[in-house]
């Protein structure tokens, strides 16, 4: 009976062991929740879970990010170029690696939009704000029905405000940031906009 028991503890104990992890600094790893970071941004990288009590080195793998401020378990990088770069933290022997893109700026800022005004055209706009996505577009009146609706609103002195054919509303994002600007073009000319 005593073999027994003894045998059953000997397993329980061995079982015990295989369960609890030899070293937990092999578990650690950087982390960082943007995708991309846009150029001129500072961001932080985190070292997660290292409980050992060795110092942390860290280095970037080239010139397109520098490090502004450091500590044991963080990282503070200003991204200079577009590109990509490798953040290396060491630790002893052991090296952990994160790679970080870096994006062009974004023209869609609020800056930019405030900059805006009524009677530009599309591609005044563009240069402000860059690449655009066209969210919604209808045609009010067919050629042949806006010549005549043009010559009414001549000979009785201006009965409309504005009379156009076409409207199209296009919007820009931010990749970043997430804001959006929306901007209605009334025939091709900036009339309404919007900044979220």
């Amino acid at each position: 009976m005593n073999k027994r028991r003894i045998l059953s503890l000997i397993i329980a104990l061995a079982l015990l062991v295989s369960v609890i992890p030899c070293g937990r600094a092999s578990a650690a790893y950087l982390y960082f929740y943007q995708k991309k970071v846009e150029q001129g941004r500072t961001v932080k990288v985190y070292l997660y879970s290292y409980f050992g009590k060795k110092k942390t080195k860290w280095s970037l793998s080239n010139k397109k990010a520098k490090i502004v401020s450091k500590g044991k378990k963080w990282c503070k990088i200003k991204a200079k170029k577009a590109g990509s770069v490798y953040l290396k933290c060491k630790i002893g022997k052991k090296t952990y690696k994160k790679r970080i893109s870096i994006g062009a700026k974004s023209k869609v800022t609020y800056a930019n939009y405030n900059s805006l005004y009524q009677g530009m055209t599309l591609s005044q706009v563009i240069n402000k704000l860059g690449m655009y996505e066209e969210v919604d577009s209808s045609i009010t009146h067919t050629e042949q029905e806006y010549r005549e609706i043009l010559e009414l609103q001549r000979e009785e002195g201006g009965w409309e405000d504005y009379l156009y054919r076409e409207k199209i509303e296009y919007k820009w994002q931010n990749p970043y940031d997430g804001h959006r600007v929306y901007a209605t073009f009334y025939d091709g000319i900036l009339r309404e906009k919007n900044y979220y």
